[in-house]
């Protein structure tokens, strides 16, 4: 028997999507859990009383990159809310992983006028050379001496925020060993990208 039920809420963090003086609310909240005892959920963003504003659309189709919740191969996690890879607010959700490999963030939109939010695309944050760091794609094939960010998250809870958090991820080999160090950092918001500030 499954542990989650519906209007389960798995996370929730603030974040200033709107631009107001007070910030949302934004979780990710189960919706319909299927016969393995599986999970779906979506994102549901809440004014300051408390009122849904915004949700993102009910998919239940694993393939579609839309789906988010609890699965046997990992749990989606909100990692951060804000404008932090263009001037559009948005809400960075990092996708599960089965291995040691690029966090991947799927990046919802904030649109105020419409009150809603629209999936963008699935992006990392992958070195760029010495300390900037650029959005792409997953690559196929991220080398024995790559680096990454992980564990995003704009504790400030600002629309723009000037700086986020988070842990930086260096996957290489020594002779035939392969080693992975982690270091928190902070950043600061770059076109295209994340610069490590300390």
């Amino acid at each position: 028997m499954s542990t989650y039920y519906p209007g389960q809420t798995l996370q929730s963090i603030k974040g200033n999507l709107s631009g107001d003086a007070t910030p949302e609310t934004i979780s990710l909240e189960v919706f319909q859990i299927n016969d393995n005892g599986e999970a779906f959920a979506k994102l549901v963003v809440r004014n300051s009383a408390g009122e849904i504003v915004a949700e993102s659309p009910e998919v239940t189709d694993i393939r579609d990159p839309r789906a988010m919740g609890v699965f046997d191969w990992g749990t989606y996690e909100l990692r951060a809310a804000g404008a932090i890879d263009c001037g559009t607010p948005s809400v960075y959700v990092a996708v599960p992983r089965s291995d040691v490999r690029p966090e991947v963030y799927a990046i919802w939109r904030w649109d105020e006028m419409g009150q809603t939010l629209e999936y963008e695309a699935k992006r990392c944050l992958v070195t760029a050379g010495g300390a900037e760091f650029h959005w792409a794609p997953l690559p196929q094939d991220y080398g024995n001496d790559s680096s990454w960010i992980e564990s995003m998250q704009n504790e400030s809870g600002a629309q723009a925020p000037g700086e986020v958090e988070g842990v930086i991820v260096h996957y290489y080999k020594v002779g035939g060993s392969t080693k992975v160090d982690r270091n928190s950092a902070k950043f600061r918001v770059s076109a295209g990208g994340l610069k490590v500030i300390g």
